[in-house]
């Protein structure tokens, strides 16, 4: 390498450094052109794409590159376990892991890959393993360090998990993902306070930790009760694996089967007034984000902290639920005081409410949702329900009757897509 290329590539990683991906890629770009098969600069070009929105493929495919130029290269394994982890491949990542691994035993990066794609497939007590390997072998890792907070975390292992995180902080008082790791912790725990302040100390040291970011937002819409219970609901789900996770969900349906089996008894009163306060319940959990979003929406200082497709979401998912919920409202309201038209109007009022209301559940897993067919799933059957409510609502001011048959066949298939929208949501293929 000349001195005029040295430069360049010096540049080119302090721009790494200094989190200006899109310069780096750049920078990069220019010196692989001269160097068009050096596996290591092809993996330095990985990283920097990979750190941009929307261009995770593109660096899955620089990072294979970079292994068909050095397939006996560790690293660049252990880099494409955490690219295809991120893109929900989670079967190929953990094989890529175990590659790197292979190639060198004594890798703590291979490691840490590995911990990482076993988080992403919620084998939580198996990452805590792998991350107390690459510990064992780079005592230092921060990394290692940080997703092994976060596996103990996850598992409710508290007690150990908030020793470590102290030391953490006692050794290196200045990495933001200490902070980050003991505010989540915090925020699990539920001491709101001490979590506000440790996501504030890790967005001053680094501003651009996208962790610190969002665990700020749920300590803010923590103040409110009702999302402090989702919020532990959320916890414990996420400590549960994949397998138990399906049982929860199986069990919910039984529970529902169960209040169904009441309708034609003495007790028909208790089971619908049961079915109604669980699905409530049920159906929260799916809303509470974009609720909460739109609560933060509404304040003037916390609103910066929002990003615009956290913005979208609050507007669309909070905003449809409040307007949906007071329309609906207003429409029973309206029958109750009026005669006449009063059926009318209550249908007027009716099905926009619930149009908007439906709509929130699919609408919920598209703004903020990273895996690309699912985001279009999602926000495809979102308007296909807003079509469905539009056309019932425009076939009745069209005849002026109460009601009519247009658009009503759209119903069941409309009803159809919000029920898979809620299943589909619990596949990381199409939701991260």
């Amino acid at each position: 390498m000349n001195t005029d290329s040295h430069s360049q590539y010096l540049r080119a990683m302090q721009l790494l450094r200094l989190r200006r991906h899109a310069d780096a890629e750049a920078a990069f770009r220019e010196l692989i052109a001269q160097n068009p098969n050096d596996g290591f600069l092809l993996h330095q070009l990985a990283v920097a794409q990979f750190n941009q929105e929307g261009k995770e493929k593109t660096a899955l495919q620089t990072i294979e590159h970079s292994i068909g130029c050095d397939p006996t290269e560790s690293g660049h394994h252990a880099f494409r376990a955490i690219i295809l982890n991120h893109l929900a491949r989670g079967k190929e990542a953990l094989a890529a892991a175990e590659e790197a691994i292979s190639l060198e035993p004594a890798s703590a990066f291979a490691f840490v890959a590995k911990a990482s794609v076993l988080m992403g497939l919620s084998r939580h007590a198996d990452a805590e393993t792998a991350a107390r390997e690459a510990l064992a072998l780079d005592p230092d890792n921060s990394s290692a360090a940080n997703l092994l907070s976060h596996a103990l975390r996850i598992q409710g292992k508290s007690a150990e998990n908030e020793g470590r995180i102290a030391a953490m902080l006692a050794r290196d008082p200045e990495d933001d993902d200490n902070h980050v790791a003991a505010g989540w912790q915090a925020l699990q725990s539920g001491t709101r306070e001490v979590a506000q302040k440790h996501f504030m100390e890790a967005l001053r040291i680094n501003p651009e930790n996208n962790s610190a970011r969002e665990g700020m937002l749920e300590a803010f819409k923590s103040r409110s009760p009702l999302y402090r219970s989702y919020l532990k609901w959320a916890f414990w789900m996420a400590s549960q694996s994949q397998a138990r996770q399906w049982a929860i969900i199986i069990g919910i349906y039984l529970v529902t089967k169960f209040f169904r089996t009441l309708r034609d008894t003495p007790y028909a009163t208790v089971g619908a007034i049961g079915a109604g306060l669980f699905w409530l319940i049920v159906l929260w959990t799916h809303v509470a984000r974009g609720v909460g979003n739109f609560f933060v929406l509404l304040d003037r200082m916390a609103r910066h902290a929002l990003t615009k497709r956290e913005k979208r979401e609050a507007i669309f998912v909070g905003g449809g639920i409040s307007a949906g919920v007071l329309l609906v409202a207003l429409g029973f309201c309206a029958k109750a005081a009026l005669s006449g038209n009063a059926e009318t109007l209550m249908l007027l009022a009716l099905i926009p409410g619930a149009t908007l209301i439906a709509a929130a559940f699919p609408f919920a897993y598209t703004f903020t949702n990273d895996a690309p067919v699912g985001r279009w799933i999602m926000g495809a059957s979102g308007v296909f329900v807003i079509l469905t409510g539009a056309l019932i609502l425009a076939g009745m001011l069209a005849s002026s009757l109460p009601l009519t048959k247009f658009g009503l066949e759209l119903v069941p298939p409309a009803l159809l897509a919000v029920f898979l929208v809620t299943l589909l949501a619990n596949f990381r293929f199409f939701r991260r």
